[in-house]
C-alpha cells in the first residue's frame, strides 16, 4: 500500500509485518475488479442539501 486512506490506517496499526502484508494483499484482491492502468475508479454519490425555515 503505497497510497490512499488504507496505506495510512495499515501504517499505523501497529499490526506485525506478516498481518500488514495480509491485509494489503486481500484488499488488492477486492478492488482488482476496479483497477484501471492509472486508478482504482469506485462508484460514488454525494448530495449536498440546505435548507431554510421560512416564516
Amino acid at each position: 500500500m503505497q497510497m490512499g486512506p488504507a496505506s495510512g490506517a495499515i501504517a499505523q496499526s501497529g499490526a506485525s509485518a506478516m498481518l500488514k502484508s495480509t491485509i494489503a494483499a486481500d484488499l488488492c484482491e477486492v478492488l482488482a475488479p476496479y483497477n484501471t492502468r492509472a486508478s482504482v475508479t469506485l462508484g460514488a454519490a454525494t448530495w449536498i442539501v440546505t435548507a431554510d425555515k421560512t416564516e
